[in-house]
């Protein structure tokens, strides 16, 4: 929900039709705070990375992952799909 309501369209992707899905790879800290962000493997482009790399970075603290009962590093990888939507 926060992704969506945050995401903003590139008029460059807009401009040429670009949809489709975007796979972030999401590395989140032993404190919860997202440390980086990646994108493996094919990629739509247009800006579409670059603004979902925005707004993941923007992602205030979340529970951190838990192994051996002790707070730890976790990689997540999120398939984002992106639509044009009309504007009414």
């Amino acid at each position: 929900d926060y992704f969506y309501k945050n995401f903003e369209y590139p008029d460059r992707a807009i401009q040429n039709g670009i949809q489709g899905t975007v796979y972030a790879e999401v590395f989140i800290s032993e404190t919860g705070v997202v440390e980086k962000v990646e994108f493996p493997g094919r990629k739509l482009g247009y800006g579409l990375e670059e603004e979902s790399k925005r707004v993941l970075m923007g992602v205030k603290p979340i529970n951190p992952a838990i192994k051996n009962g002790v707070p730890a590093k976790e990689r997540y990888v999120l398939p984002i799909r992106v639509v044009i939507k009309e504007k009414d």
